[in-house]
């Protein structure tokens, strides 16, 4: 929660949470500006979008008619603060009345990349007795940042494959998601390892094309551990799919503790890419 009072910057940082329903899910976190004075909605988004300059806020803008917070710039300024905070809450976890507090379950400073539209709440509260105060406050929850992140796809093939992954790639590119695929997204000068692994932990799943190219040489031996890291950190959130097109592939070891599939078709190859994946497709809309 950030505070403002009058021509004071009080900086703090806290869970939004039910201190009265222990099982109310996480909520993620609250920034909340406070203002001395009885303000309506429009002077007080006025007031606060003429000081964000002059507060040196620059992580929250205000443009084309939508408030954005930068979550990069968001987790340079108080992502230590926030990781401090967790590791407070994981704690807490021991004492599990204590005032009802739900300690933070999913948000990490990891997740804080990209930019996010936030949709401002405008209250009011009393001190004193008579001193009016105004509230803006925004919301960042787990689910909005997962549903604001590209739908990376990694995958993984062998350099003779290329022709039937690309297909794939045009397919999943067709249905809204984001496929990860080396001669698309490594660029000139960029290290191998690092551009793989970076391509993984932005990714929610990994596909594996094998077919009788599929040689579980070196970089697709690195390629198997980078996806089980995923699968261990994210959980649910990452998903390992393996697809064999030829009778001769070999699964790796690695790989065989998944269910994998022998898809006959690249229909039956596709559905099954899609029931597997830890995010739905959307429901139909006119154009």
């Amino acid at each position: 929660m950030y505070i403002f009072k009058g021509d004071e910057y009080f900086e703090t940082l806290q869970w939004d949470h039910d201190r009265y329903d222990r099982n109310e899910a996480d909520a993620g976190v609250e920034i909340k500006f406070t203002l001395i004075g009885n303000l309506d909605q429009n002077r007080a988004l006025n007031h606060l979008q003429k000081n964000l300059g002059l507060w040196g806020c620059n992580w929250l803008t205000f443009r084309h008619g939508s408030w954005i917070v930068d979550l990069s710039l968001f987790k340079a300024e108080f992502g230590e603060q926030l990781e401090a905070m967790r590791d407070e809450a994981e704690a807490l976890k021991s004492v599990p009345h204590y005032m009802g507090f739900i300690a933070p379950s999913n948000l990490t400073a990891a997740e804080l990349s990209g930019t996010l539209k936030v949709v401002p709440a405008v209250d009011h509260f009393i001190t004193a007795g008579t001193v009016k105060h105004t509230t803006i406050s925004f919301i960042i929850i787990d689910e909005q940042l997962m549903e604001n992140k590209p739908k990376r796809i990694f995958l993984s093939h062998k350099s003779e494959d290329k022709p039937l992954v690309r297909g794939y790639r045009n397919m999943l590119r067709t249905l809204g998601f984001d496929p990860w695929m080396d001669e698309h997204d490594l660029r000139a000068g960029d290290k191998l390892h690092r551009g793989i692994a970076q391509g993984f932990q932005d990714s929610c799943a990994a596909i594996f094309f094998l077919t009788e190219n599929y040689v579980d040489e070196r970089y697709l031996a690195t390629e198997i551990d980078y996806a089980m890291q995923q699968h261990y950190e994210k959980n649910d959130r990452f998903r390992i799919i393996t697809l064999v097109f030829a009778k001769t592939a070999t699964v790796p070891q690695l790989l065989q503790q998944f269910v994998y599939k022998f898809p006959k078709t690249d229909f039956e190859a596709l559905s099954e890419i899609i029931k597997a994946l830890p995010i739905g497709l959307g429901d139909p809309f006119w154009k």
